[in-house]
């Protein structure tokens, strides 16, 4: 696996790493109906699979989007991390231009590019790679990856996930099931934080509020009594920076947020691998059950077939047709039917543990991104109010005095 590095102790030269940034948004084609913000991506990496060691290229989000397609589609058996959602509030109020918008957009894109970079699969895909140093990825996909992505359909796809959607596995594997619950509970859990924090951050809204209010009213004080005029200009002051305070605490928290809703969205993904996961095990246990039938067919037409009056024997008789021979060949047909069944079954157990064993690195890799993004998110959401407590502090100090 290649290595995150640091950019104050980076790693020995020989250790394999990549780094990538998403920074510098800028606004393309003001005014125009292809109006579109670009993100810079600068990569640095000594991985012999990259032609330079430092890349830069511009992307729009429409790109990342159809990278995440890419991936998707060709790493089914991997957990590819989500992309921020595109469809926000901020769309529909028309302020995906904002400065607050795009600088969110950037940070949960950089998250997005640093996690498919750790990633031990698809950081190696040539696809990944020619998103971070390719200048023509339009062209690229456009006549190297889009007929690859059409010789599979979405609608075989979306047919194959539909039975499987109304059939139960017939035994589930321990490992999986505690998994699955682990994953449910952990999503369960960052709902609830987030409900609360979100619930905070509406209060702290109102505080910034009333104090800007209380800060007025000191300020018309002032001016009816000229001897309170200095110490309350203090306590306007104060009261004025501290809902500014409040306004810089909602800032950040909104960015924590959407740290949370991140990682709850990555969460998503590794369920939605484990229910292809399942689709594989379903697809191993429908073979059983039709190897099943046909070998009671088998043996039901070995043993002579059921006896006692039949339509289709008795005009069979009545052609003159050989019942003994027609019996030989329906037993060839469904032997040589059973034995292709046999060797499916073979085959889609082999894909099945495969699968099976790509869950639970994955699962582990998870758990390792999980960890350390949580832990990040904790110290953030501490320094976030260690500072702002320290600056109320410093300001009501100030204005003691």
């Amino acid at each position: 696996m290649l290595n995150s590095i640091d950019s104050e102790n980076p790693p020995p030269s020989s250790t394999p790493f990549i780094e990538c940034f998403v920074t510098e948004p800028r606004k393309e084609l003001q005014g125009s109906r292809d109006a579109h913000v670009s993100y810079l991506i600068i990569t640095k990496t000594n991985s012999p699979l990259f032609t330079r060691s430092e890349c830069k290229v511009r992307r729009r989000f429409s790109d990342f989007v159809k990278l995440q397609e890419i991936l998707s589609r060709l790493n089914e058996d991997c957990v590819v991390p989500p992309l921020p959602a595109k469809h926000k509030l901020e769309y529909i109020k028309g302020n995906r231009f904002s400065e607050n918008f795009i600088n969110r957009r950037a940070s949960l894109l950089n998250r997005y590019i640093t996690r498919c970079a750790f990633h031990p699969v698809l950081h190696r895909s040539p696809h990944f790679i020619a998103f971070l140093e390719n200048p023509n990825w339009n062209n690229y996909v456009r006549y190297f990856i889009q007929p690859k992505l059409n010789t599979t359909s979405k609608l075989d796809e979306f047919s194959d996930s539909l039975l499987n959607a109304f059939s139960k596995l017939k035994e589930e594997p321990t490992e999986f099931d505690i998994q699955r619950d682990h994953v449910q509970q952990f999503m369960l859990g960052i709902s609830n934080l987030e409900t609360s924090i979100q619930r905070i951050v509406r209060l702290e809204k109102t505080l910034e509020t009333d104090y800007e209010d209380v800060s007025t009213q000191f300020d018309r004080l002032a001016s009816l009594d000229r001897t309170l005029e200095i110490p309350v200009e203090s306590v306007h002051q104060a009261l004025q920076k501290t809902g500014e305070e409040y306004s810089f605490l909602i800032e950040k928290l909104t960015l924590l947020l959407d740290t949370i809703k991140d990682v709850q969205s990555y969460a998503q993904s590794l369920k939605e691998l484990l229910k292809r996961r399942d689709q594989k095990q379903q697809d191993v246990e429908a073979l059983q059950e039709y190897s099943s039938k046909l070998s009671l067919e088998r043996d039901k037409i070995s043993s002579g077939g059921s006896s006692g009056f039949s339509f289709s024997k008795t005009f069979d008789d009545l052609r003159g047709v050989d019942h003994n021979d027609s019996r030989l060949k329906r037993l060839e047909q469904v032997q040589s039917e059973l034995q292709a069944v046999e060797q499916a079954i073979q085959e889609a157990s082999i894909i099945h543990e495969a699968f099976n064993q790509r869950v639970r690195e994955e699962s582990k890799l998870f758990d390792n991104v999980r960890q350390s993004e949580m832990l990040n998110a904790i110290n953030e959401y501490a320094n976030i109010h260690v500072e702002f407590f320290t600056n109320i502090r410093e300001l009501w100090l100030h204005a003691k005095q």
